[in-house]
């Protein structure tokens, strides 16, 4: 089983909120690195993680919030 099918699986994700996430920041340029389990996930048979971790270029901070609140997506604060 494939990462982001497994993820969503597990999630029950029917909005595609992993994959809106991803375009957003590629769209954006913005330097990203999805760790933790999911990050994982995308190089061992999948284990049970229920949340995102990522890692955001620290000089796009801001612009990462802006960009997240402007597409409705959920932020730390959220």
């Amino acid at each position: 089983m494939q990462a982001l099918t497994f993820w969503k699986t597990i999630t029950m994700d029917q909005s595609g909120l992993l994959e809106q996430i991803i375009t957003a920041l590629e769209e954006s340029h913005i330097r990203y690195c999805v760790v933790g389990g999911q990050g994982v996930n995308a190089y061992v048979d999948p284990l049970v993680s229920l949340d995102l971790d990522l890692v955001i270029a620290a000089d796009q901070i801001e612009q990462v919030e802006a960009l997240l609140e402007s597409n409705d997506l959920p932020t730390a604060s959220t």
